[in-house]
Order: structure tokens, then C-alpha cells, then sequence
């Protein structure tokens, strides 16, 4: 292929301005990914009545970064204890986010290998050890709004008993329309596309109502320079 008519993703934000004008100088075309907004919704103050969470659950499981943002800061805001968390176990949905709550010193109980559903629940019942106990676990998944990712009904097909509260909403800031990205990457619109935080790997997903990621890496190269990111793209390379 030429490479100085490769067509490269990258998201159109204000961090990537530098990046994409010296794509462009060294003659690549460069397709402008929209700008995404996380927006907590009124489901998010059901965080409000933390200590109901902690009474009632075994267990809480994040499911990306923007739900341990939305969490820790509605518990800062409410003047919670974050270290209150210990009392019941974590999952965290990657390293990415295990790294996140840690930033504010919560340690993960269980971070799966790969972020497939069945993964996640064998890896919870590896550390659980028994399948009636895991059975007899309440667990609480954090999740934004029409996140495709199977993680609760897959909880409910093992009869686990189970609840999702989804947090957040995503907005489309400018760019084109989200139904229109995997239409014009399958018919060739784009080559490769770099991703330089697991920001911009979770709108990607978002973008294209994506869980896995092999679906879409066989019609274009997702790539990154960054470490945590790489890890994250095999965490969901299935």
C-alpha cells in the first residue's frame, strides 16, 4: 500500500490537534473520529444511597473507567468514605480500570484475563471457588447506558443474582453520525486506526457497539503507543 494515501482514524479532539496535522504534513489522510461526551445520568444517584450499595451487595463490578469516575466522584461529593468499598469484593473489567480505582487507593478482588462475559464469570468463580456461593452472591454491575457488552445477561443466564445501573450517557459532540463509522470502515474508509488513550478505546467501542474487538480488527489495524492501551486491546481481543 502507499503510504502516503493511508487513511488513518484518529479522534478529533483538541489533545490530537498536533498529531493529526503531522499526519497530514507527512501526506497520510487522516479520518476525523467525533468527539464523545460521558454524561452521568439520574440513574447515577442511586450512588447516593451508598450505604444501602454496601449493605446489600457482595459484590460491585465496574465495568469501564467512566464508571469508576462517575462513582468515586458522586461518593466524594456526598462526603462518603471511599474506603468503605472494602467491605464488599470488586471486579474491575481490565487493568485499565483496576488501575483508575486505584488512583484512589480500592484494590480489585478480580480482574479478568479477557473481558469476554463467560471469562468474567469463570474468573469470579475461580476466586469464588464455588458455585453455590457464587450463586448465593449479590452483585451490582456498573455500566452506561446501551454499552453492548452481554455482561448482565450473562449473569442472569447463570442464575446469578444480579443488577445493573447504568450511569452514564454518551453524546456525539461533532463529527458524523455513529451509525455512519462502521458502514464507511467496511467499505474501506479507513486503514488503521490509532488510539492514544483508553478514552478514546472505550468512545471507539462506544462508536461502533462493539464488545470484542475481533470483529473489527479484521477490517482495520487498531493501533496505539501507549502500554495500558495495548494491554486493554488484548484484554478484548475476542
Amino acid at each position: 500500500m502507499n503510504k502516503m494515501k493511508k487513511k488513518i482514524g484518529i479522534f478529533d479532539t483538541s489533545a490530537n490537534k498536533s498529531k493529526i496535522e503531522n499526519l497530514e504534513t507527512q501526506g497520510y489522510e487522516v479520518f476525523r473520529l467525533p468527539t464523545l461526551e460521558i454524561v452521568e445520568n439520574d440513574l447515577a444517584l442511586q450512588i447516593n444511597n451508598f450505604k444501602n450499595l454496601i449493605s446489600e451487595n457482595d459484590w460491585l463490578i465496574f465495568s469501564d473507567i467512566f464508571t469508576v469516575d462517575i462513582v468515586v466522584n458522586r461518593l466524594a461529593e456526598n462526603k462518603f468514605d471511599i474506603y468503605e468499598l472494602d467491605q464488599v469484593r470488586i471486579c474491575t473489567l481490565g487493568e485499565a480500570v483496576a488501575d483508575r480505582l486505584r488512583f484512589s487507593q480500592v484494590h480489585s478482588d478480580v480482574i479478568p484475563g479477557k473481558l469476554n462475559p463467560n471469562r468474567i464469570i469463570s474468573d469470579l468463580l475461580s476466586y469464588i471457588a464455588s458455585d453455590n456461593e457464587m450463586k448465593g452472591s449479590s452483585f451490582t454491575i456498573f455500566e452506561g447506558k446501551d454499552r453492548k457488552n452481554g455482561i448482565f445477561e450473562e449473569f442472569e443466564k447463570a442464575n446469578i443474582n444480579a443488577k445493573q445501573i447504568l450511569i452514564y450517557d454518551t453524546v456525539i459532540v461533532n463529527g458524523i453520525e455513529a451509525s455512519r463509522i462502521k458502514l464507511l470502515i467496511e467499505n474501506g474508509a479507513v486503514d488503521e486506526v490509532i488510539l492514544f488513550s483508553v478514552e478514546e478505546l472505550e468512545y471507539f467501542r462506544i462508536l461502533l457497539d462493539l464488545n470484542g474487538l475481533n470483529e473489527i480488527s479484521e477490517l482495520v489495524q487498531i493501533s496505539s503507543t501507549d502500554e495500558i492501551v495495548l494491554k486493554s486491546i488484548d484484554e478484548l481481543s475476542f
